[in-house]
C-alpha cells in the first residue's frame, strides 16, 4: 500500500512538473506573441505620427502656396494698372508731332 501510495504520488508530482513546464513554455510562447503584437503596434504609432508630420508640412506648404498666390494676384493687379504697350507708343506718337 505504501508502496502504491509512493508511486501515485511520484507520478502525481510527475504530471504536475510537466503542467508546470508545459505552461511555462506556454506562457513563453504567448509573451513573445505579445512582444511581437507590441512591436506593431509601435510601428503602426510611428507610421501615423510620420503620417501626421506629412499632413502637417502638407498643410504648411498650402498656406505659403496660398499667400504666394494672393502676393501674385496683387502684383498682377499692379501690372494690369500700368499703361499698355499700344498707349505708350500713342503718346510717343503724340510727342513727336
Amino acid at each position: 500500500m505504501r508502496s502504491e501510495l509512493a508511486n501515485l504520488s511520484s507520478a502525481t508530482l510527475r504530471n504536475t512538473t510537466l503542467d508546470i513546464g508545459n505552461t511555462a513554455e506556454t506562457n513563453k510562447e504567448n509573451i513573445q506573441i505579445l512582444n511581437s503584437r507590441i512591436d506593431r503596434t509601435n510601428e503602426a504609432h510611428a507610421n501615423f505620427n510620420n503620417v501626421k508630420e506629412a499632413k502637417n508640412a502638407l498643410n504648411s506648404f498650402n498656406g505659403e502656396l496660398e499667400q504666394i498666390k494672393n502676393e501674385n494676384s496683387g502684383i498682377q493687379q499692379n501690372f494690369s494698372d500700368l499703361p499698355s504697350k499700344d498707349s505708350v507708343a500713342a503718346r510717343r506718337t503724340c510727342f513727336l508731332f
